[in-house]
């Protein structure tokens, strides 16, 4: 869910010119100072956005949200986020991102929360991401992602959400999750993971509310979180939804 924010600073990046993060004109009529500040950037249903604009992204070093949902982002758009070192918050699902792209968020160790689902990552990528330890949630369904993937979250020790819905993970490969501890909720509806398999991770994770879907042993099946807005007095929307 996206928390409340009372302190968003967003401006919507246009093509800009040589050097620049926004149009000509509207820096000419605020300053180029105003746009330093900006920490908040949501691309959301720009169907047509792609890699060039994140060049235009990558200047904003203050950035901590940035969401790239459906959009037209590659591998090699996410190059252009490897020196916005203080992003927390990154959504990039229903994007064209594979496991080469991951590679270009290894030294984004502030991310706490990250959304991969709907992208063609699988278990190679993952260890990519070994090393952003201070991730609290963690979307990786409908992706590639197989039992051996699940190793490499094992270091994961403060997530508090992970979503694999809709993955080939199993029984196997649910018990490298045994580490994380502080997990409150794990997704694995659709799935190859059995009751038994449940039963035993349950036994090792007992503060964890695990969302399963065999509807013989799990009847109070629940659906996936929702995400709603940020605080519409203070979110914008970049692309005018």
């Amino acid at each position: 869910m996206h928390p409340a924010r009372n302190d968003v600073e967003f401006i919507w990046l246009a093509p800009p010119r040589e050097h620049s993060s926004a149009p000509a004109w509207l820096r000419e009529l605020v300053g180029d100072h105003f746009f330093t500040d900006v920490d908040t950037v949501d691309f959301t249903y720009c169907e047509e956005l792609g890699d060039v604009e994140l060049e235009h992204v990558s200047v904003l070093r203050n950035l901590t949200f940035l969401v790239l949902s459906a959009t037209q982002v590659t591998d090699a758009g996410l190059e252009h986020l490897v020196g916005l070192t203080r992003l927390e918050w990154l959504e990039l699902p229903g994007t064209q991102v594979t496991d080469d792209g991951l590679e270009h968020l290894k030294g984004l160790t502030n991310l706490r929360w990250l959304r991969l689902d709907d992208t063609q990552v699988s278990d190679g990528g993952l260890q990519n991401l070994k090393g952003l330890t201070e991730l609290e949630d963690l979307w990786l369904s409908s992706t590639r992602v197989t039992d051996a993937g699940l190793e490499h979250l094992r270091g994961m020790t403060e997530l508090n959400s992970l979503v694999l819905c809709g993955t080939q993970v199993t029984d196997a490969g649910i018990q490298h999750l045994r580490s994380l501890t502080n997990v409150g909720t794990l997704y694995l509806s659709d799935t190859h993971v059995t009751f038994q398999g449940i039963k035993e991770l349950q036994a090792a994770l007992p503060n964890c509310e695990i969302v399963w879907d065999d509807p013989n042993t799990n009847p109070q099946h629940q659906p996936l979180p929702t995400l709603t807005p940020l605080n519409a007095e203070n979110f914008v929307s970049a692309c005018g939804r």
